[in-house]
């Protein structure tokens, strides 16, 4: 059993050798180190190709973290192409693309490699991969000469390290104080297995290391600088043009300005939607313009009486679409299940939109100019945190970057947005989960930039809070700042505390004085139904006249089957025309906001391990 396991074992190692293309008998490195922490290097690799081959390739990192190391001067006594596109990695080809080798050969290869300053405050280090890991091919014996350039003051510190990525196993390592250089060797070095010098030296022992400036970090501290100044200009900005007057409700029964349904409606939430435009069928109802009859249950007919009146050409153009998707006289609501009407839904909204501009804009112009100031001054701390946290090393963390900052600064507007048009109507609860989310929004953008930052680009975690605060915490707080400078214009307030007077008369009307109202108008129902429907108040509309207990008149404008007995009756009517004009309509219904949007508002005695240091790399035959 144990002679079988000896030669399956012996077979895997053959299979194993015989898979690579060569072998290295010898790997010798002289590695010469100037006052600059520069590696003049030269090496020789006696290499065994196991078949017929061109050269070999060798992979020389360049990028460790955020250390930029450089290679220059690059020799061979081969035909030599060097690849240095890619600005974390050296491609070195040696051979001659026309001529084959096979079996043994020497090459000599020299270049220069350039550290320089290290990361260290209290000592300076050589730490060095001698022979990467990446090498496709089994290394007999690799070899060493290191020789600093001054006297390191005694026997430095110094640790070899070899096998695989990360070991931390320990190879003898000598030293010679008179010429200051370290020698070292390890035989039977297996594919994809390397070796690490690491060495301990005084602070200051490399003295001529040109002095790097870390412009990265200085862009950031300015985008952190002018972020907190466009916050406080923000602020200042909506302090002086962003509050709005106080109006207080306006009670009245009478629908404001003779404004339609359509109208009101978009005036409260800020769109044109369902309940809008099927207010509209009972208001033009109450007007004369059209009846309704029941076909069968949830199928109800439209028959055209007479032209609307007013003067408002884009709710007449509706009213004609709205006929000729049947016959001219009538029209089903299974007929308004079109695209044409959809497409007429689309321009009625576009064109109410349109209306309510110039001398009727819901909005302060100087506020609007403001806000959009507030938007433009959150972009440039943003952009100038990503363009720091990627300095040098521009790649696809600048877009991330940059992308979480908009998406985080766009979410936190929208919420902030729909915070400032619900506030008159939520509760403590509503409002402190908008907080929530918003803050909720912030932390999780903030953390991916901060592990893009740390993890990708390899900044320290005090710059990784500098790209988290310049990219998202304060262009948010701007974004946010920017949403609440909305300011309604003068004709928008005036119309806002009537509306507002106007939908609380419809919610919460008195008893008493709906009763007296009823006695001087009896058709009252009827003439603010439609409103109520845009309102969303139809259903309390109802059931304030359920308990009024005044006998239900029947409207001239409704035949069904069989006779209505309740006002609750014709919120279901409401509901069952909504379906179809929704359906109709073509588009995903936004969901109301409830209040009005548009006049809204140290290394002691670490070993190192192999594969940690700068150099190394890999190589495989060509």
């Amino acid at each position: 059993m144990k002679r079988m396991f000896a030669l399956l074992c012996a077979l895997f190692l053959a299979g194993r050798l015989f898979a690579a293309d060569f072998l290295i008998d010898s790997f010798h490195l002289d590695i010469q180190v100037d006052r600059a922490n520069s590696y003049q290097i030269t090496q020789a690799l006696d290499i065994d190709f196991l078949q017929p081959r061109h050269g070999f390739l060798q992979d020389i990192p360049l990028r460790f973290g955020r250390k930029q190391a450089h290679i220059t001067d690059i020799r061979s006594s081969e035909p030599l192409q060097a690849d240095l596109s890619d600005p974390a990695w050296a491609e070195l080809r040696v051979g001659d693309a026309s001529t084959q080798v096979y079996g043994k050969k020497q090459y000599l290869l020299s270049y220069r490699y350039t550290v320089g300053s290290d990361s260290h405050d209290d000592y300076d280090e050589v730490y060095l991969d001698l022979i990467g890991t990446g090498w496709d091919a089994p290394i007999r014996t690799g070899s060493f000469s290191l020789t600093l350039p001054k006297d390191p003051g005694g026997t430095p510190k110094a640790w070899l390290t070899y096998g695989s990525s990360g070991s931390t196993a320990q190879a003898p390592l000598s030293y010679d104080p008179s010429s200051y250089t370290f020698t070292g060797t390890v035989d039977n070095l297996g594919q994809g297995k390397g070796m690490t010098i690491r060495i301990e030296l005084p602070e200051g022992y490399f003295d001529e290391v040109a002095s790097e400036s870390d412009t990265g970090s200085k862009v950031l501290l300015a985008a952190i600088v002018l972020a907190m100044l466009f916050s406080g200009l923000a602020y200042l900005l909506w302090d002086r043009y962003g509050r709005d007057e106080l109006t207080a409700p306006v009670a009245d029964w009478h629908a404001p300005d003779g404004l339609s349904p359509l109208e009101i409606g978009y005036l409260y939430d800020g769109v044109v939607d369902g309940r809008d435009l099927t207010g509209m069928f009972f208001y033009w109802a109450d007007q004369g313009c059209l009846s309704m009859k029941e076909l069968h249950k949830g199928l109800w007919q439209l028959t055209k009486l007479k032209e609307p009146e007013g003067e408002r050409a884009f709710e007449r153009e509706f009213f004609d679409a709205l006929f000729k998707e049947g016959d001219g006289a009538t029209v089903t609501t299974r007929d308004i299940q079109t695209e044409s009407f959809a497409m007429a839904c689309q321009k009625v909204r576009l064109e109410t939109k349109r209306y309510f501009r110039g001398e009727r804009a819901l909005k302060d112009q100087v506020a609007e100019r403001k806000k959009l100031s507030i938007q433009l001054f959150l972009l440039v701390p943003m952009c100038l945190g990503a363009v720091g946290a990627t300095w040098g090393y521009p790649d696809a963390s600048l877009v991330l970057v940059l992308g979480i900052g908009l998406l985080c600064e766009l979410l936190v507007a929208k919420v902030v947005h729909g915070y400032l048009l619900k506030a008159d109507e939520m509760g403590f609860a509503g409002k402190l989960m908008r907080l929530v989310w918003a803050l909720a929004l912030v932390v999780a953008g903030s953390a991916i930039s901060f592990a893009i930052a740390t993890g990708y680009q390899y900044l320290s975690s005090a710059q990784g809070m500098l790209v988290a605060f310049s990219t998202v915490v304060l262009p948010s707080l701007m974004s946010a700042i920017a949403q609440a400078t909305e300011r309604r214009s003068a004709y928008a307030s005036r119309l806002h505390s009537r509306i507002l007077g106007f939908r609380d008369f419809i919610g919460k009307v008195e008893m008493d004085k709906l009763r007296m109202l009823v006695s001087q108008s009896p058709e009252l129902f009827f003439h603010i139904l439609g409103y109520a429907m845009a309102l969303d108040l139809d259903d309390k509309w109802a059931r304030n006249f359920e308990r009024l207990g005044e006998r239900m008149l029947s409207p001239g404008w409704l035949e069904t089957p069989s006779p209505v007995g309740s006002y609750l009756v014709f919120a279901a009517i409401g509901r069952q025309m909504m379906a179809p004009v929704r359906a109709g309509m073509g588009y995903r219904e936004p969901p109301r906001s409830g209040g009005p949007s548009a006049p809204v508002h140290s290394f002691g005695g670490y070993s190192g391990h192999t594969g940690g240091g700068f150099g190394g790399g890999g190589g495989r035959s060509w």
